[in-house]
């Protein structure tokens, strides 16, 4: 009767700790709405390539134009292939548009950090 009682605690512990283990990687990867994301990569952009506030508003009015856009695109189709023409579309945009706000130099040190900039990472 002992060794089913012991038997009995330790699957509740292995149990318990999968339960855990399930639980940290089903929530590895955190939402954040388009407004904070917006805000977060124009924060980005003003402590990497050292935009002046003026530079600093343009891009973050470029985000939010372009998350407006985006999220137009997934409501316009359920086409899986349309909707990612649309956004590599409005992503070549949103290049276009920063060019004519950064200078060259930062336009240079952008397209070095792109992935980081563009990222939800802080």
């Amino acid at each position: 009767m002992k060794k089913l009682y012991v038997l009995i605690i330790l699957l509740s512990g292995v149990h318990a700790l999968y339960a855990q283990q399930q639980k940290d990687t089903t929530h590895h990867r955190k939402f954040t709405p388009a407004s904070q994301l917006d805000q977060l990569i124009a924060d980005k952009m003003r402590a990497t390539l050292d935009l002046e506030p003026a530079q600093w508003r343009k891009i973050l009015r470029i985000n939010q134009e372009i998350s407006e856009q985006k999220k137009n695109a997934f409501k316009s189709s359920t086409d899986r292939e349309k909707v990612g023409t649309e956004l590599q579309r409005i992503e070549d945009e949103r290049e276009s548009r920063y060019c004519e706000v950064l200078s060259e130099k930062q336009q240079n040190l952008y397209k070095q950090k792109r992935k980081y900039l563009l990222s939800s990472n802080q």
